[in-house]
């Protein structure tokens, strides 16, 4: 596999490579290495306009640019081939057993190149720097080893995979693993080692001229592109396209990111001042964040999914696509956070830690989910627009920005005031507000159960404990109603319990347990069914919008902070959970209950 070469032009479909002889006409792709001259530019023919290089061999310094008697040339022609390796050993992967050192060696040959020996070659990024710097979880069963840094991380990271991958046990997430390395890692690094080195002024590669740029500014560009674009599917770009399509955030039949990618890469083209093909540089870099923070976002929801349905579990496809996708922006992640805590490298290491089944984040069912976004857009400096919504979050209707709800109810529309920009929303409370949102479905589910159930009452405690317990006993906040509570003695619902009434510290829990004992014989069914509906609905949101509302209110310890214009974003959150609790869907609600209880009473208004 090492070493495979060939022209692969017949097969590309986003982005055709042509090489341009220095003369009128167009030759094939991939020209050196089919046996036509080293004298030629190269077209990149993209969804995005084309992208044509300078003919590197024309350039005064084209010999031993690089160092070890390598070309400018012949380091394009190389980055030309990349894409192609890329398919190949992704198709490779797909049918391996054994044998598992030819892709050791294959990474040697072809992809450790443009990493970490570029790097060592003198290549230089911010985002190299702080690759080796980001402290990160080992992928090797059976080790118990804290995250650390390592001065050769894609290396040690492809070692770990071939390393699973030999034992046969977790395989297909170690061909996960290693393929997204290969393809998404090596290609964003070593494209921005050469980005980077182009617009470097420090070291005198990039000068300040009003006619040129200079030959390494020239060479480090074009090359960087080259790897970027590839055959415009085993590339950034095609990673960026297919992100595109799952968060809606194309631009015609491109991902946005893909135009833009390709647009400053042309812009950079033609800077030759030094600060401004820097911020060229930074908007690529950034373009490219946005791809890989979408991936991030993706694996996220997928792992909350699988957490939810009780299917997650360790070295998953899922867990093993995450881990890989995450460790390509890291090191961003954590060098550009100003949280000294680095909560976010923090709960991406534990979610994606492939040696471990993954838990649910503060036990809101799309936790993870919803603090990636405010993570990412917080440390990235990206935007929900940019972002987009990963369309299977749209299908399961999940909501992390309250701002983005509207609740209608027949009084007038309740619209949140806090968003997922602002503080509590990457923390303890990352997904409360989605939670909340659901839960008049929720209820509605449980009731249509409750009315056709005649066995399987267990599945009534497990309802609880996934759905509705994460709002009273199992909050992480409380108020005076729920301390009133627990400490109310209760009569047991128990028919062949003669106890007298005692108070419970969870006292839902043992009520819904007795219901769900009396509901198991036919003879008090009916009586049980009643008391599980009202309990689960009124019981949980009753105390669960209380203890949210409790907290905005909290001036004990500074949630709620006095001021003449505005209120704190800890505040805002709380009560906006709180409100969703409370509205509902105007049915299975409060408000519902409200109407029911208006009608009979005569206080309707």
């Amino acid at each position: 596999m090492s070493g495979r070469r060939g022209d692969v032009i017949a097969r590309r479909p986003r982005a055709r490579v042509m090489r341009l002889a220095c003369v009128a006409g167009a030759v094939s792709a991939l020209a050196a290495t089919s046996g036509v001259a080293h004298a030629a530019s190269v077209r990149f023919e993209t969804d995005a306009g084309d992208y044509v290089t300078r003919d590197l061999s024309a350039l005064t310094s084209n010999t031993n640019m690089f160092g070890g008697s390598e070309n400018a040339d012949a380091r394009l022609t190389k980055a030309l081939a990349l894409s192609d390796d890329i398919a190949h050993i992704a198709a490779e992967l797909e049918v391996f057993t054994s044998d598992w050192t030819d892709v050791t060696n294959d990474y040697n040959a072809d992809y450790k190149y443009w990493v970490e020996t570029a790097a060592a070659g003198g290549l230089t990024s911010n985002e190299w720097t702080r690759l080796k710097a980001v402290p990160l979880t080992s992928a090797v069963p059976g080790t118990a080893t804290a995250a650390a840094p390592s001065a050769t991380p894609i290396t040690d990271y492809v070692t770990a995979a071939v390393a699973v991958a030999t034992t046969g046990t977790y395989r297909d997430a170690a061909k996960e693993m290693l393929e997204k390395t290969l393809w998404d890692a090596t290609i964003y690094q070593g494209a921005l080692l050469h980005l980077g080195t182009a617009q470097d002024d420090t070291n005198s590669i990039c000068v300040d001229s009003t006619t040129t740029q200079t030959d390494k500014t020239i060479a480090n560009w074009d090359i960087g592109a080259a790897l970027i674009i590839g055959d415009g599917y085993s590339s950034v770009l095609g990673r960026a396209n297919k992100r595109g399509a799952e968060f809606g955030t194309m631009s015609g039949s491109v991902a946005s990111a893909y135009e833009k990618i390709v647009k400053y890469l042309r812009i950079g083209q033609e800077q030759k001042n030094c600060d401004e093909l820097h911020e060229i540089y930074e908007k690529i870099e950034k373009q490219m964040r946005i791809v890989y923070s979408q991936s991030i976002i993706k694996y996220a929801f997928k792992l909350d999914k699988a957490i939810a349905a009780g299917t997650a579990s360790a070295y998953s496809d899922d867990q093993a696509e995450g881990q890989a996708l995450y460790r390509v922006i890291a090191g961003d992640i954590y060098g550009k956070d100003t949280d000294s805590a680095k909560k976010a490298t923090a709960m991406f290491n534990t979610l994606f830690d492939v040696r471990s089944a993954p838990t649910a984040h503060n036990k809101y069912t799309y936790g993870h989910y919803c603090a990636s976004i405010s993570h990412l857009k917080r440390i990235l400096g990206l935007t929900d627009a940019q972002l987009g919504t990963y369309y299977e979050a749209t299908a399961a209707g999940v909501t992390c920005d309250p701002s983005s709800v509207e609740f209608h109810t027949i009084v007038g529309s309740y619209y949140p005031s806090s968003t997922s920009d602002e503080s509590g929303f990457d923390g303890t409370f990352a997904g409360a507000f989605a939670d909340a949102v659901a839960m008049s479905q929720n209820i509605a589910h449980i009731n249509a159960e409750i009315s056709s159930f005649t066995t399987d009452w267990s599945d009534i405690t497990n309802d609880y404990t996934e759905s509705y317990k994460k709002w009273t006993e199992d909050s992480p906040i409380i108020s005076n109603e729920w301390t009133r509570l627990v400490g109310t003695p209760l009569t047991s619902v128990n028919p062949t319990s003669t106890a007298a009434a005692a108070a419970s510290s969870s006292p839902i829990t043992t009520y819904l347990s007795e219901a769900v004992a009396a509901a198991s014989t036919s003879a008090n069914r009916d009586a049980a069914k009643e008391m599980i509906e009202k309990t689960l609905w009124d019981a949980t949101l009753y105390h669960g919008s209380l203890n949210f509302l409790n907290r905005a209110q909290d001036d004990t310890n500074s949630i709620c902070v006095t001021s003449s214009s505005t209120r704190s974003a800890a505040t805002k959150l709380a009560w906006d959970i709180g409100a969703a609790l409370i509205i509902g869907d105007g049915y299975y609600s409060i408000l519902g209950r409200a109407n029911k209880r208006g009608a009979e009473f005569g206080t309707m208004s």
